[in-house]
């Protein structure tokens, strides 16, 4: 390892993939309609007034094992009586030790798995640049739709999800969250798109999409390559996300390495 890689564990590295992506969960979940943060000690939970998985769920769990069964349980039932749906974020790092079995008991399922990567910023293999495509911060209306025009066919988002991501764009662009949305243009079309989040010390990397039609010409690394780009020139030195199997292999064509995986669970259907 070289860089700010130089002497540190796997586990440390872990450990900041993973508080970045609750850190920038818990800030951007408090800017949606009716978001809130309940925070025990021992279980970390958000939720806010949109009934979509990724705005609603346990962010992070360090139960005691003798008291485990009894927190679950809590939790389940608040979730239940809340209605909306929801994830239970599982990491390497999540207490006990055998959270997910004890979640599978309870009825509920992996919703995906993915692994955690890290990337020195100094050490990002940048691409090529594409021609003809034009990189842009979203940063007034049309732009957030020209953003938004990428992002909801992409994660099939419904329609209040859909709104809620305008609202957090929005809110990006006029900096009232740690998060800058970046919008790709080519032939004056919208074709990809990436989101930079500071958060935990660590710059979260996260929305990268690439219109259906537009694959396979380096768009995406494009997109992830600028931001990452933004990330060093605002003093960042480290960057972490986490990958869908279709995104991966450009991830790590860019540098990053896979240090921890997450496995969110939800209610069975």
């Amino acid at each position: 390892m070289t860089g700010v890689f130089a002497g540190r564990s796997t586990e440390a590295l872990a450990a900041a993939v993973e508080a970045s992506n609750t850190e920038l969960f818990r800030a951007l979940v408090l800017t949606l309609d009716g978001g809130w943060v309940r925070d025990d000690g021992d279980a970390l939970e958000a939720g806010c007034g949109v009934d979509f998985p990724l705005f609603n769920g346990v962010l992070r769990t360090g139960l005691a094992v003798g008291q485990a069964d009894r927190r679950i349980d809590d939790i389940l039932a608040r979730r239940r009586e809340d209605g909306r749906d929801w994830l239970w974020w599982v990491w390497p790092s999540s207490a006990p030790a055998d959270l997910g079995e004890r979640l599978a008991a309870r009825g509920l399922e992996p919703f995906y798995s993915a692994p955690g990567m890290w990337v020195d910023l100094d050490a990002v293999a940048h691409p090529s640049p594409v021609p003809g495509l034009r990189i842009e911060r979203v940063g007034d209306p049309a732009s957030v739709e020209a953003w938004l025009s990428v992002v909801a066919p992409a994660f099939a988002l419904p329609a209040p999800a859909t709104d809620a991501f305008r609202g957090l764009a929005a809110a990006g662009a006029r900096g009232d969250t740690p998060v800058s949305d970046w919008v790709g243009f080519a032939g004056g079309e919208p074709v990809a798109v990436a989101s930079l989040g500071i958060a935990a010390g660590v710059a979260g990397i996260f929305n990268v999409a690439t219109r259906s039609d537009a694959r396979q010409r380096g768009y995406g690394s494009a997109l992830t390559a600028h931001v990452l780009a933004q990330a060093r020139a605002a003093g960042q030195r480290t960057a972490a996300l986490t990958a869908s199997a279709l995104g991966r292999g450009s991830y790590e064509r860019l540098g990053f390495r896979e240090v921890t995986r997450v496995t969110p669970y939800a209610p069975a259907a």
